[in-house]
């Protein structure tokens, strides 16, 4: 079965199937490569995967979870509590992250988390809260970023 014995490329192609059977999205889940986890973190249709995905050991694969349309607004909820910055950044860049989810992110330790914020350049009330963040970088960023299009989530995390 090429989602156990397959290449990592084939691999990864498989987990881009958002319609792969159960079984075969479990065995992916199990990958020994985070890349593959990561590409059917974002793919999945699946409950059960995405919920097996959360409690990932890879940060950047718990991120993806958040990216997934089939996400549950809880266990967004608990990616933006997530120990590691690189996972909550992820969060931050989610289009349709709730508003309430990303002004909690703006209060987030890690600047880069908050520097990620910047890009809900839409978000006027985000952007002027975070023109008065203690990183000079994130509010100079957000004060020129009610000046451009936002940017989307996938030009930063593809």
């Amino acid at each position: 079965m090429v989602a156990s014995s397959g290449t990592t490329s084939a691999r990864r192609a498989l987990a881009q199937l958002a319609h792969a059977d159960l079984e075969m999205s479990a065995t992916l889940a199990d990958d020994h490569d985070w890349h593959v986890r990561e590409e059917l973190a974002w793919a999945t249709t699946h409950p059960e995967i995405l919920e097996r995905l959360l409690g990932d050991v890879h940060p950047q694969v718990r991120g993806m979870v958040a990216r997934n349309p089939k996400i549950t607004s809880s266990q967004r909820r608990a990616l933006a509590k997530d120990p590691q910055a690189v996972t909550r950044a992820i969060v931050a860049t989610c289009e349709n992250c709730p508003d309430d989810i990303l002004f909690e992110l703006a209060q987030d330790k890690s600047a880069n988390v908050r520097f990620c914020l910047t890009l809900h350049g839409k978000n006027r009330p985000l952007m002027e809260l975070l023109m008065n963040d203690s990183d000079s970088t994130v509010a100079d960023t957000a004060r020129s970023s009610l000046s451009r299009p936002p940017l989307s989530g996938a030009e930063l995390f593809p």
